[in-house]
């Protein structure tokens, strides 16, 4: 997909493995071959070593409390606070008013270095919801369903669906999870969402496939 819609780059919300396990870190290894910038934040599914070695690959970015220009926009990314298939460290709890405060409190902090970031990501929506008015949009991931709505203060939340069909747990239902993802295009002059591409493809085994395509309807 990011050869064919010449995608300048690509932005992970997390959760790129199922356990976070040490085997799963190889699975970093192919971003190498998507000869883009690879912006990653960690999910609550992914350790620090897969936020390592995901870091390993040249053409990736991995952002945690971090602000970088990539490709012209200046982009503002967080990981997960949680890691839940380590129960020992007892942060399943975070509920979303939690994970919204944190937001929150992160947004303030960058909203006192006087940056404008041009999208923020995070992995939760929630978390994401904490950044309102801080920036135009926000990208996440973790439902695996794909959803977009404006906030009172104007800014745009995308919540992006299963861009890998959901790992092992995508085969767990009678139905195998599609792959849901999105070609987001900006203005060059403004850094603005203009529009974006929804593409669905069916699940493992299924030939399926999906393209709608979606106007902001107030992208200045």
């Amino acid at each position: 997909v990011s050869s064919q819609f010449k995608a300048n780059l690509i932005i992970d919300c997390g959760d790129l493995t199922d356990h976070g396990s040490d085997p799963e870190e190889r699975f970093a290894d192919d971003i190498k071959s998507l000869k883009v910038p690879y912006v990653f934040v960690r999910g609550n599914h992914d350790s620090t070593g897969v936020a390592r070695a995901v870091d390993r690959q040249k053409n990736a970015i991995v952002l945690d409390d971090d602000l970088k220009e990539v490709e012209g926009l200046r982009i503002f990314g967080v990981g997960d606070p949680r890691f839940t298939p380590d129960k020992t460290t007892r942060d399943d709890n975070l509920g979303t008013a939690q994970l919204r405060t944190r937001g929150a409190q992160l947004a303030q902090k960058l909203r006192s270095t006087g940056e404008t970031p041009d999208m923020v990501v995070t992995h939760d929506p929630a978390e994401g919801e904490g950044f309102s008015g801080v920036t135009p949009l926000v990208l996440s991931g973790h439902s695996h369903q794909r959803s977009t709505r404006l906030l009172p203060t104007g800014t745009r939340i995308f919540v992006q669906g299963s861009t890998g069909g959901a790992g092992l747990r995508g085969l767990e239902h009678e139905q195998p999870t599609p792959i849901e993802l999105s070609v987001l295009y900006f203005s060059r002059a403004t850094h603005r969402l203009q529009g974006w591409d929804d593409i669905r493809l069916g699940g493992l085994g299924l030939t399926s496939a999906q393209i709608e395509r979606r106007l902001e309807p107030n992208p200045d």
